[in-house]
This record gives structure tokens, C-alpha cells and sequence, in this order.
């Protein structure tokens, strides 16, 4: 005869128990969600993110875009002008002595931002045509660094009505006087020049008075100034101080020439030697004592 076993029977769980059970049911899960899935919040950021353009666009959509783009260009504007702006002018001069630049105070006021500094330099140049070289640095935020190179007249040439033009070492126009330079070489020409020809910041275009403005400046820088020079219709050049003589020739390699001159004065300072002669029209300088 069979027995049956009787299994016993579960008791239903109380109102305590069964919220216990699903607490701890819920946690594990959220446990096992956030082992499973460790990029869930950058996922998150993500989504909210991509969604900032579109409310950019409905926002600005509202807006006509011409307003937008004027009122970033006018605030653009505004801050140029308001917080960089020239309120300080500095000069600097390679030479001493005075020398007022002229229109520097037109630029006051104007902006750092949308001033040029090729603009600044061509008005000025153009005010100041004494100056050989003009350059302009900004030093932000409000001011203006101006370096200044001044042209140094190495030579003068009479030309008609009494009038002398002083010329460069680029042999380009310093100034126009009525009275010789007694500091300063005279040049004659054989061709006659007129003064309404040129003005203030011009280059002579006759390469031999081209070439005598370089030898003046050679000469200068040995400390001779004292003398004449004179050029033929032969564009032959002749430089005459004291007792002597010298003669080069614009036909020739006139460069070749300046540079044994300049070699020749280099030698004739450390020595007492005298000439009467020099002539560097030749491969081999010709001297005559």
C-alpha cells in the first residue's frame, strides 16, 4: 500500500514581506542596469545636447537674421572704438635734433582695431616727405609707436635762379634752398636743371648724380664734406678737395669704382701719405703723388 507525501503548502507572504521582496528585487536591478550600462549618462548628455541647435534656430528663427548679424557687427563696432582707441603717440627718431612730425594729433581718437598700420604710414609719409623711412608698431590697447628714419642731405647742386637742391645718399630731394650749404659738397652739372622739376621726396633719375650722391656719402664717412665735384657731358666725374684730384667714370662699372674708393679713403686715413691724382676709372687704381 502507497503513501503519498504530502509537500507542504507556502504560506502567502504578508503585506511586509512582499515589499521587502520587491525592494530588494528593485534594487538589483538598478545595480545590474548601471554594471550593464555605464555610459547611460553620457548618453543622457548626449541627447540633450543634439537637441541645442534646433532651440538656437527656434529662438532665432523668431528674430530676421539681418537684425542678428547687424547688431553682432555694431557691438563689434562699439567695443573697437570705445576700448581700443589711439590716446598715446610715441616718437622715435634715429638722429637727434628737432623734428616735429606733423598731423600725429589727426590720429587721436581713431581706432586701434580698424586703422591700418600701412594706412597710418602713408599718411604720414605723405605730411611728412622729410622723413626717409616711416614705420608704425601698435602697443595695444590704446598706443601708437612711430619709428622714424630722417633723410641726411649728402650732397647739394646749384641749379638755375640761385636755388640749391639737397640731395640724399638715394640721391632723392631732402630740400630746396636759396643759399649754399657750406657744410655740404657742390655738385655742378653741365646739363641745366630746373627746380619746378622736382620736389620734396624725389629721386633724381640721372644715374651719374646718382652715383655722386654715393660717393659724397662715402667721402662723409671719412669726414670729408669740403669739396666739389663736377660731371661732363663725357659722364666723366671729377672731385676736387684741397690739392687733391679724383676721377671716376659713370661709363664704367661705377660700382666697382665707389667700392675702391672706398677702400682707397679706408687706406688713406691711417697713413700721412699725400696724392695729387687718383683715378679709379681703370681695373687697377691709377695714383699720381
Amino acid at each position: 500500500m502507497f503513501q503519498t507525501r504530502r509537500t507542504p503548502s507556502l504560506r502567502p507572504l504578508s503585506s511586509r514581506q512582499r515589499k521587502l521582496s520587491e525592494y530588494l528585487q528593485s534594487s538589483k536591478s538598478q545595480q545590474k542596469s548601471k554594471i550593464l550600462n555605464p555610459f547611460a549618462f553620457l548618453k543622457l548628455a548626449a541627447s540633450s545636447i543634439s537637441g541645442l541647435p534646433s532651440r538656437i534656430l527656434s529662438v532665432t528663427g523668431k528674430v530676421p537674421l539681418y537684425i542678428v548679424v547687424s547688431t553682432i557687427i555694431s557691438m563689434m563696432i562699439f567695443f573697437g572704438y570705445s576700448f581700443f582707441t589711439i590716446q598715446k603717440i610715441i616718437v622715435i627718431k634715429d638722429t637727434p635734433g628737432d623734428f616735429p612730425l606733423k598731423n600725429t594729433n589727426q590720429l587721436i581718437g581713431q581706432s586701434m582695431i580698424w586703422q591700418s598700420t600701412q594706412s597710418i604710414q602713408d599718411t604720414l609719409k605723405k605730411s611728412n616727405p622729410d622723413a626717409a623711412l616711416i614705420t608704425v608698431t601698435k602697443v595695444f590697447p590704446q598706443t601708437l609707436e612711430i619709428n622714424v628714419h630722417l633723410a641726411r642731405a649728402v650732397l647739394s647742386i646749384y641749379i638755375s635762379d640761385s636755388q640749391y637742391i639737397l640731395l640724399d645718399s638715394d640721391a632723392k630731394v631732402v630740400k630746396i634752398v636759396f643759399e649754399p650749404v657750406t657744410e655740404l659738397p657742390i655738385l655742378t652739372y653741365y646739363q641745366k636743371l630746373v627746380s619746378t622739376d622736382y620736389e620734396i621726396g624725389s629721386r633724381i633719375a640721372y644715374s651719374d648724380i646718382r652715383a655722386s650722391a654715393q660717393i659724397a656719402t662715402v667721402l662723409s664717412r671719412y669726414g670729408y664734406t669740403n669739396f666739389t665735384i663736377q660731371i661732363d657731358d663725357t659722364a666723366r666725374i671729377d672731385i676736387n678737395w684741397k690739392e687733391t684730384h679724383l676721377i671716376l667714370s659713370n661709363k664704367s662699372d661705377i660700382a666697382r669704382q665707389i667700392a675702391s674708393l672706398d677702400e682707397f679713403m679706408r687706406v688713406l686715413t691711417r697713413t700721412t701719405e699725400q696724392y695729387k691724382k687718383v683715378d679709379f676709372r681703370f681695373d687697377r687704381v691709377i695714383t699720381e703723388k
